[in-house]
């Protein structure tokens, strides 16, 4: 973990769902899933693990020319389901895990203000535990994964509104330095 934490930039290539804009037929859906494709055409994301300094490791990928920070799942209302959309970005994950065995990642959960207090810890927790339990079912070792739930108490935005909630409804990646 040393040599991220001097500068060692990794790449993964995985091959990402291209997102299509409506299907007539869910069986299809998976199909083109399954076989990494929608809509006829592959899409290839390389995932960049760098050094962010007190920050720890941060995770981004370069689709289409932009970056995009991909330390972050975004979750449904009331769900700690994994969206379809992001089991790539945890795919990516896994395969920078069981690359660097010796590299360790705190998985943090985080609810929006609605419900009360112990349900978000709850909530916050159960996101935490099916992002675990995803990269552990992938191989990646599970004593390299801690979880911990900080429920509604670090928004990442403080607005009181559905956009606002969506995004603090989230499992977010903090890659420890060995």
């Amino acid at each position: 973990m040393n040599e991220l934490r001097k500068g060692l930039i990794v790449l993964i290539g995985v091959s990402a769902l291209a997102m299509s804009a409506c299907t007539s037929n869910p069986k299809d859906d998976k199909a083109a899933a399954a076989a990494g494709k929608a809509g006829g055409q592959e899409q290839d994301i390389e995932i960049v693990v760098e050094d962010a300094g007190q920050e720890g490791i941060v995770v981004s990928s370069d689709v289409n020319g932009g970056q995009s920070n991909q330390n972050i799942i975004y979750f449904d209302y009331d769900s700690a389901n994994i969206r379809d959309e992001y089991k790539t970005i945890l795919q990516g994950h896994a395969d920078f895990l069981l690359a660097n065995p010796k590299a360790a990642v705190v998985i943090e959960g985080h609810a929006d203000e609605r419900g009360t207090r112990e349900y978000n810890l709850a909530l916050g927790e159960n996101r935490a535990f099916k992002v675990k339990q995803f990269l552990s079912l992938k191989g990646v070792q599970t004593s390299q994964i801690r979880t911990v739930s900080f429920g509604e108490e670090k928004p990442e935005v403080e607005a009181h509104d559905e956009a606002s909630w969506s995004k603090n409804r989230r499992a977010v990646f903090v890659y420890a330095d060995n």
